[in-house]
């Protein structure tokens, strides 16, 4: 073999090991570059979401396709324990919802308005011209959701 053959095959063990090593990473950082190129190319064809729309689109991806990390915290309004074992999580805010009093952070506030808002202007972009670019999305977000019982009801603050 010739030095510039060597060179090259060097090089490509050395990515396929890092790439098992760092698989992961690799993988994370593959799904984030083929959602970007999705939204880029989605953008080019269907025009930009809003400011508003990408918050709507955030919630209603949340509230349908919720993804879950292990979290074990105390509620900042009753102090009882919040786990990502037992809690739901707010859609809107993104924090854990505490089952005893109701509550998830101290600044979201109307949580079941904001859902049904979320809901009917994502059917309207559903109906509208960005019909493909919300459904790329919701493709996207679906491998990646948990099966976990979520948010199924609206929660009334202060029941369990």
């Amino acid at each position: 073999m010739s030095v510039p053959q060597v060179l090259i095959l060097t090089v490509v063990l050395i990515c396929l090991i890092l790439a098992i090593v760092f698989r992961n990473r690799v993988v994370a950082f593959w799904f984030k570059a083929k959602d970007s190129f999705s939204d880029f190319l989605m953008s080019l064809k269907y025009g930009n979401f809003t400011e508003r729309e990408e918050t709507v689109c955030n919630i209603y991806l949340n509230y349908h396709y919720p993804v879950y990390s292990p979290y074990n915290s105390n509620c900042y309004a009753c102090g009882k324990q919040v786990t990502s074992q037992d809690s739901p999580r707010c859609p809107v805010c993104g924090i854990y919802i505490c089952m005893n009093c109701g509550e998830c952070h101290p600044n979201c506030t109307d949580r079941d308005g904001k859902i049904v808002i979320a809901e009917k202007e994502t059917l309207a972009i559903l109906s509208g011209k960005k019909k493909m670019a919300m459904q790329n999305r919701i493709e996207a977000v679906k491998p990646r959701a948990n099966d976990k019982l979520y948010y199924c009801e609206l929660l009334e603050k202060g029941n369990k």
